[in-house]
């Protein structure tokens, strides 16, 4: 499992940066919640958490980053998965 962490702009309203997020990702990434604070973002605001499965060529770092980017959102993979309470990866 691969987590992506996101830095929601200040300038943007959770909600429509969650949905314009989603729409960047393959079939194998999803948006699975925001984490409040993220100690690794400037400014420590939230950030979108987005996780998912390598597969095929579909690499966190090859392909979903550099795609994401193409719509101006800029992301990392997080060293730590934040996973919704009861999920197991």
């Amino acid at each position: 499992m691969t987590t992506i962490l996101i830095p929601i702009p200040r300038t943007e309203e959770a909600a429509s940066f969650v949905d314009r997020v989603a729409r960047y990702l393959p079939d194998n990434y999803e948006v699975t919640g925001i984490l409040p604070v993220d100690p690794g973002a400037y400014g420590e605001g939230p950030s979108v958490i987005v996780t998912g499965e390598d597969y095929a060529g579909w690499t966190a770092e090859d392909y979903v980053l550099p795609r994401l980017a193409s719509g101006l959102i800029i992301g990392r993979v997080s060293d730590v998965n934040y996973l919704p309470q009861g999920v197991e990866s």
